[in-house]
């Protein structure tokens, strides 16, 4: 693989990290390369935009987050967390976990297919841990978008075609039977009913699944053996 290809994979590695540590809880240490504009070189870099420009709604969303986050204290962007994605009856108002937004399945159905999945490349979720710990939540599906660019990464640097195309395919089906259902209805509903900084977050998280699935897609359909279905869905 090229060093383009690396980089990007790097680059992508690192972005849905990020997210992911900040979706499980806003500490010091996962908010700071946030606010820091690190995650916006991430995101560039990882939707491999010629000039280093965003899709408009996406930079829009990245600039708000940026500086919403970067102009409140760590208890105010907590306290934001806690209101919109933790407390509330019968549950809070933006649950972060795909199960409350996906009709016709069974949330328990889905939770096992989702930990069947995370099993399938030697990754275990705890089905009786706390909320941010179950296999639909948010920020596990993120770390597991993250495990695969980073699986990509190594596959690359080890000129390892086949593995490298392998997870490639993994992290489109991913994305389109998971995060792709559900992230824009819980960026819509956290747009309506949370504070501004998790507001701005959930909109970034949906921009990135959004435009890395549309770019999956695309190179899909140049790829000349790009046909059937992947097995992680």
């Amino acid at each position: 693989m090229d060093e383009q290809t690396a980089r990007e994979a790097l680059a992508r590695c690192t972005a849905y990290k990020l997210l992911s540590a900040v979706f499980r809880f806003p500490t010091e240490e996962a908010c700071t390369p946030v606010a820091s504009g690190r995650l916006g070189r991430a995101l560039r870099g990882a939707l491999e935009v010629e000039g280093g420009a965003l899709p408009t709604g996406l930079a829009e969303a990245l600039a708000a987050m940026e500086g919403v986050m970067a102009g409140l204290s760590i208890d105010e962007l907590q306290g934001q967390y806690i209101e919109a994605f933790d407390v509330g009856l019968p549950r809070p108002p933006c649950p972060p976990n795909e199960g409350l937004y996906i009709d016709g399945v069974p949330r328990q159905r889905l939770l096992l297919k989702l930990a069947t999945v995370y099993r399938l490349f030697g990754l275990k979720v705890d089905q009786e841990a706390e909320a941010a710990q179950l296999a639909d939540h948010l920020a596990v599906e993120l770390e597991f978008l993250h495990f695969l660019a980073f699986k990509e990464l190594q596959a690359a640097e080890e000129g390892d075609g086949e593995h490298w195309a392998g997870y490639r395919h993994a992290r489109r089906d991913f994305l389109v039977h998971h995060p792709a259902r559900w992230l824009e209805s819980f960026a819509q509903r956290t747009a309506e009913k949370a504070g501004p900084a998790m507001a701005a977050l959930a909109t970034v998280a949906a921009g990135l699944v959004r435009e890395d699935l549309d770019r999956a897609q695309a190179d899909a359909a140049l790829a000349p053996d790009a046909g059937g279905s992947e097995r992680p869905g």
